[in-house]
């Protein structure tokens, strides 16, 4: 039986979504990283058992019209005031066994405003808890790029195993280099113009994973359920 959860997130606009999924889409073909297309390039920002309504985040809006509850993206950038919300790129890190472009987003306290607005508390990812059958994918300020699959599968197996721990370990570190300083090579080629996003939406995603939650990316569903065009109140 799978489980479901939702996922509060930020959207980039559909120029900085496109290059994002270049970017995840080279990272499929060179590492093959099938997380890297499993999912959304989005901002995780919260987990929750239920679903959240989009009436509390009105405020947050563009204002008529702001509300979409279609897939569909606009290309045009929102009007630039000083309380757009406004993101900068970082450099890719690794989070809990995930890869992750790091973002600086002002104003500092809007990401735990998008989080109250959800009426209801949000539940912790499994990196985070620890708790077995809680979603799996870490929330954090970062853009999700992939799962860093193959350290996710030898700590599986590893487990326990001290005799194993030190070549284990020997391996991980190496294939974390590579990983980051390819991505990092790959984000500058993509964004060497412009690391600013100016223009964003919030929203709710359904996501259905099988009861093994070990290795996510190859049995996952998911449904964007609704996204609103982000600008201050």
């Amino acid at each position: 039986m799978r489980r479901e959860f939702y996922l509060l997130s930020i959207i980039p606009n559909q120029q900085t979504r496109l290059k994002l999924q270049s970017l995840r889409h080279q990272l499929f073909q060179a590492q093959g990283l099938a997380s890297a297309v499993a999912f959304e390039p989005v901002i995780p920002l919260a987990w929750f058992e239920g679903p959240v309504d989009s009436s509390g985040y009105a405020r947050f809006s563009t204002g008529a019209g702001g509300l979409d509850n279609t897939v569909a993206e606009s290309t045009a950038k929102a009007p630039q005031t000083p309380d757009t919300p406004r993101i900068e790129f970082g450099k890719p890190r690794l989070w809990a066994g995930h890869l992750y472009i790091s973002v600086i987003m002002q104003p500092e306290n809007l990401l735990q405003e998008l989080i109250n607005a959800a009426g209801q508390a949000p539940i912790p990812a499994s990196q985070d808890s620890g708790v077995e059958g809680a979603p799996p994918i870490p929330t954090t300020e970062g853009f999700f790029l992939a799962a860093h699959e193959a350290e996710i599968t030898r700590v599986q197996e590893v487990g326990h195993r001290s005799e194993a721990k030190s070549e284990h370990s020997m391996r991980a570190d190496l294939l974390q280099t590579t990983l980051l300083h390819t991505t990092e090579i790959q984000l500058a080629q993509l964004f060497s113009a412009d690391k600013k996003l100016e223009s964003t939406r919030i929203g709710m995603y359904s996501l259905r994973f099988s009861p093994d939650f070990r290795q996510w990316w190859e049995h996952v569903e998911w449904t964007l359920e609704w996204k609103i065009q982000l600008k201050r109140a």
